[in-house]
């Protein structure tokens, strides 16, 4: 089940975000439903989460400023290495290793325009691994993803320490830093 998921994601064209570059094969690589080109092929690394058709991922949409939401989070002991300064683009925060040989990976994506449609795209695109509960007004976990929707955001964390294996972390951890987000965002 987990392989026809990330066939189904890899067919998906994220629409104005590319939190890190895909995990689908060569057979699925080309342009997408929206005419943009798929991200480059490499199995190293899990599919990309998309938005849904129209919504926005200018940070002038009067989306939060999205690496700030991080604060708070230990992001080395998170991703589990030294990690760089935390990266803005738009809607998209990206937290690179310090060891620019390492395979680890970190993102944040923050949509304040149509959460609940790119919350339930996400549902339907990637399954459920398991739901969570007291985190927002709905959460589930899809692989090395924790998914949320709150009132009118919709964010997801993706850490893996190791894209190479897709090693991820536990999802206490995940669920750790996704109560710190909405504290900020609430802040």
């Amino acid at each position: 089940m987990r392989g026809a998921r990330r066939r189904a994601a890899c067919a998906v064209t994220a629409i104005g975000v590319t939190l890190l570059a895909t995990g689908c094969s060569d057979s699925v690589s080309g342009s997408g439903a929206n005419g943009a080109a798929d991200a480059p092929s490499d199995d190293t690394t899990a599919p990309v989460p998309t938005v849904a058709d129209g919504a926005t991922s200018d940070p002038g949409a009067g989306g939060p400023e999205t690496c700030a939401l991080l604060e708070g989070v230990d992001l080395s002991a998170l991703l589990g290495e030294p990690v760089e300064d935390p990266e803005a683009d738009g809607t998209v925060c990206r937290v690179a290793p310090a060891d620019s040989d390492s395979r680890g990976q970190l993102g944040l994506v923050v949509e304040t325009d149509r959460p609940a449609d790119n919350f339930a795209t996400q549902r339907e695109v990637f399954g459920v691994d398991r739901e969570v509960t007291g985190l927002g007004e709905a959460a589930f976990h899809s692989g090395p993803y924790l998914f949320v929707l709150d009132g009118d955001t919709f964010f997801f964390l993706q850490v893996v320490r190791d894209a190479a294996i897709g090693r991820g972390v536990p999802e206490g951890e995940l669920e750790a830093a996704a109560r710190t987000v909405l504290a900020n965002l609430d802040g």
